[in-house]
């Protein structure tokens, strides 16, 4: 059997990696097309396949053709090869929102048509899929399925839907003991706990956080940019101000003269980004989540969230900015004004240099203490872009170092959570319920000399600012090879729980039932170096006598090799590091797009900041740098002494801003985390994203340096015979 698939995204991956895995077919009877040599290289090498360019020659050497391509691009795809498939050939369609007759339409012949539909992310790997064909697909060519792969499930949907959680708990109970009257169940779960619908919104949720963290970091940048322009056109038009004044205009009338234009220009930029938003760009969003998901073709509507953050914010703060300025600004007298003399509080006499020092060093010391002020200025508009910059390459670093400490400080390679059967807890026979719990015991026992026995129950945070979290509790052998800890003196908790909640040895925690209001505490007797989730380790004896769980019970193995003699029927999940890292990899895969625009954005307002600070300052210095020409010197050695000081300053800003973006980062992630994120992810800072944030603004200000130089060769010497008292 020859299988084919048009399209190797992250979903066909994922699913080529799994039908290899499992040995469906050999490496050489599949074979994959894309238009990006680079993807199918990167498989062919990794597993020996078959892959080419060409979609006409997958489809004609495929039995079975799986079309993993994005909705939007179903029509263009089955126009290239309807003539080149055959009737006796299966179509495989993975596209959320693409029905079956639509497809059937668009070949526009008997095609044998199966229908998946996955419903977990693609980085998981694993999962379940709905499956539904067409009447041309026979039952024998059903048949040929792996039946010991292939299980039947059933769904409800409610007539009312709960309004909370407790709610939908009750109904989910009364409804798995009624159906346990009339069938044995081996598993349900309710729609509160599938992570098959819910982990999508919960991965989109997170991603909101973080552009929300952006867009703040990009206003505050905004109504910096805002305030030095308008300082800026102030100090120039001043003599025009003080003529004005002294004419009889009000300082209200100049306020909203001059505060006209900049909101005019705000409200436009907005409008039009808000437009591109919802056209050209969109695109990029939604191909983002369709590498990660299938998902249905989407649909644009308006957001008026998104209209308040991006268009009457922005709006308000230029209005708010460009007015306090102004109004303190236009307090001076029209003299003041008329004299170019803006400042509030008296000159400072100039201060002292030895005559020891060359005179070109003194003369650039000179430059940046006259200067200060806006050197001030451009310190804290480095300090913002970088922090934007910072943003942009510190997510991928903390999210790899977050699965390599993950790596290294697991419990035990695996851990098998045993799951009860429904029919157990749910049977109205008691006699043949107590016979299930014998036969769930023997047929849990495991003769893997690795294993160790443990306990888990899960209890919630207390509820507060941020939502409710599921810690799990660990119960443990006293002589336990895979938990080192003395409980002695309490419980331990894990890292990632005291990093999270900022708890140290010795606080106490409070914990509750999820859905009743019994509550425990417990006294930090350690900190178990352990990032993998909210965890606290007791001894399994405790454990099991403050839950009255029975002396003898346990819910689970630690094993460092495979368990293979247990009915996997009775394993509800595996945790080992593929596990552990799915969240961070489906983070890393659904923002990775987006922190590169982040940094081209972050660079981009870097050298616009930089320029404009720079630009502010050579036009402050226009008469002292005529006087300099007049004066016989050439614009090169012009350009040594201005921008060579101002290079020194940005060098020395550069190195001064690092620590302070980095508490200010600090202080952001832990925030988003804390908002986005079930578990944790510790903040990580590869040392290498400093040396880059510096070369990068170094490289960014030669550019500006250019730009610079260019300004300085325009300023004509009439200019030192201008406003002189």
């Amino acid at each position: 059997m020859k299988l084919g698939f048009i399209g190797c995204g992250n979903m066909a991956q994922a699913m080529i990696t799994g039908i290899l895995t499992q040995k469906v077919v050999s490496p050489q009877e599949l074979i994959v097309s894309n238009p990006r040599e680079e993807k199918t290289a990167k498989l062919k090498d990794e597993f020996g396949i078959i892959t080419t360019t060409d979609n006409k020659e997958v489809a004609k050497q495929s039995d079975i053709l799986v079309l993993s391509v994005k909705p939007q691009v179903y029509p263009a795809v089955i126009k290239e090869i309807r003539d080149e498939v055959s009737t006796e050939q299966i179509i495989v369609t993975i596209a959320a929102g693409v029905s079956m007759a639509a497809t059937e339409r668009q070949f526009g012949k008997e095609m044998k048509i199966v229908r998946v539909m996955p419903n977990t992310p693609a980085l998981v790997g694993e999962g379940m899929s709905g499956l539904c064909c067409n009447e041309y697909v026979t039952e024998e060519e059903f048949d040929t399925l792996d039946q010991d792969k292939l299980q039947y499930n059933y769904v409800w949907i409610y007539d009312k839907k709960p309004e909370t959680e407790a709610e939908e708990k009750d109904v989910s109970e009364d409804l798995m003991k009624a159906m346990g009257k009339v069938v044995t169940l081996e598993s349900f779960v309710p729609q509160y706990q599938n992570q098959a619908i819910i982990f999508t919104g919960d991965d989109m949720g997170s991603d909101k956080a973080m552009i929300a963290m952006l867009l703040y970091i990009i206003i505050v940048i905004m109504a910096f940019v805002f305030g030095i322009t308008t300082s800026n056109t102030i100090a120039k038009e001043a003599g025009v101000i003080g003529t004005l004044r002294a004419s009889g205009y009000t300082r209200g009338e100049l306020v909203r003269h001059y505060m006209t234009l900049p909101v005019i220009v705000t409200l436009i930029g907005a409008l039009v980004g808000n437009i591109l938003g919802y056209t050209v760009f969109k695109y990029i969003c939604a191909d983002m989540y369709y590498g990660s998901y299938s998902l249905p073709t989407y649909k644009t509507i308006w957001n008026a969230e998104a209209f308040v953050l991006t268009t009457v914010v922005p709006v308000i703060i230029m209005f708010v900015v460009n007015y306090a300025i102004l109004h303190q600004k236009l307090k001076l007298s029209p003299l003041k004004f008329l004299r170019r003399d803006l400042s509030i509080r008296k000159q400072k006499r100039a201060l002292y240099l030895s005559p020891k020092l060359k005179i070109f060093h003194r003369f650039r010391l000179r430059v940046i203490f006259q200067n200060i002020s806006n050197y001030l200025v451009l310190f804290v508009g480095i300090v913002f872009a970088n922090l934007l910059l910072m943003f942009g390459l510190l997510l991928p670093s903390a999210l790899d170092h977050y699965q390599l400490e993950i790596q290294n400080n697991m419990l035990a390679k695996y851990q098998y959570m045993l799951s009860v059967p429904v029919s157990v807890m749910g049977g109205s026979n008691k006699l043949e319920g107590m016979l299930d719990m014998l036969l769930f015991s023997l047929d849990t026992e495991t003769d893997n000399e690795d294993a160790e026995e443990f306990s888990a129950y899960s209890l919630n945070t207390l509820p507060g600012k941020y939502k409710s979290e599921e810690v799990t509790l660990y119960g443990i052998h006293d002589d336990s090879k895979y938990i080192d800890a003395d409980f002695s003196d309490g419980i331990y908790i894990s890292q990632a729980y005291a990093d999270k909640f900022l708890l140290k040895i010795g606080d106490s925690i409070t914990l509750k039932e999820k859905y009743e209001d019994d509550e425990y505490t417990f006294k930090i007797g350690g900190i178990y170096d352990y990032d993998g989730g909210l965890c606290i380790f007791m001894p399994q004896e405790d454990l099991n006598q403050m839950f009255d769980l029975g002396d003898d019970y346990f819910s689970g193995y630690f094993c460092n090799s495979e368990i293979t003699d247990i009915d996997s029927r009775y394993i509800g999940s595996v945790i080992d590091l593929d596990a552990l890292t799915k969240i961070s990899r489906q983070l890393n895969v659904s923002m990775g797009s987006m922190m590169g625009l982040v940094n081209g954005f972050a660079i981009a307002i870097y050298m616009i900041l930089i320029y404009l600070l720079s630009k502010i300052i050579i036009e402050k210095n226009a008469q002292s740098i005529s006087m300099t020409k007049i004066l016989g010197y050439t614009n090169g050695e012009i350009s040594r002494l201005y921008i060579l000081s101002t290079s020194i300053v940005i060098v020395l800003c550069l190195l001064i801003s690092l620590p302070i973006e980095t508490t200010i980062m600090e202080v952001l992630f832990r925030e988003m985390m804390l908002q986005s994120i079930s578990g944790w992810i510790a903040l990580w800072i590869d040392p290498m994203i400093y040396v880059q944030m510096f070369v990068i603004g170094l490289v960014t200000y030669a550019v500006v340096a250019l730009l610079e130089y260019r300004k300085i060769r325009k300023v004509p010497m009439g200019e030192a015979l201008k406003n002189v008292e």
